[in-house]
């Protein structure tokens, strides 16, 4: 993710000072075994790839979907997937003041919304693994890795 200009930035930590997260919501799920798995443990790699979206909720609070889509490989090939994981869930926040801009709508659903619901996406893998009869497979912790510019769960370089 890039980095957020300075002005966004400021404009992303005066939002969070003034939202509460009233709810999280599962929109759907879907999880497939498209191979076999490696076998052993510490055997699989996940890629996670994203997509943020946005939307008012009037009068007072906005929503923020998080669109998941993971992949496991074995970690020693450089293959096709053996399984896949789609996943979205959405935060609904409630607002103190003005609806702010897209721009800053879009960014804090990448910083603040990814560290709210980045451990439902987490349990949700781990859940679905063992439904298919897969290897334990579990997502690392979200960590920031750069103070408020961006973040990738750890063991992940920010891109």
């Amino acid at each position: 993710m890039s980095a957020l200009s300075p002005e966004v930035q400021k404009q992303v930590i005066a939002l969070a000072r003034n939202v509460s997260l009233r709810d999280v919501r599962v929109v759907s799920f879907r999880a497939e075994r498209v191979g076999v798995p490696a076998p052993g443990p510490e055997a699989a790699a996940l890629s996670v790839d994203s997509q943020v979206a946005h939307a008012p909720l009037p009068p007072h609070g906005f929503v923020i979907e998080m669109r998941f889509r993971v992949e496991a490989r074995a970690r020693e090939a450089a293959g096709e997937p053996f399984a896949l994981f789609e996943y979205r869930v959405g935060a609904i926040y409630g607002l103190n003041g003005e609806l702010p801009t897209a721009a800053v709508l879009d960014a804090f659903g990448r910083t603040n919304g990814m560290v709210h619901l980045w451990p439902y996406l987490r349990a949700y893998i781990q859940q679905a693994s063992a439904q298919l009869s897969l290897p334990a497979l579990v997502l690392p912790p979200y960590r920031v890795v750069e103070s408020g510019a961006s973040a990738a769960p750890s063991g992940r370089v920010a891109e």
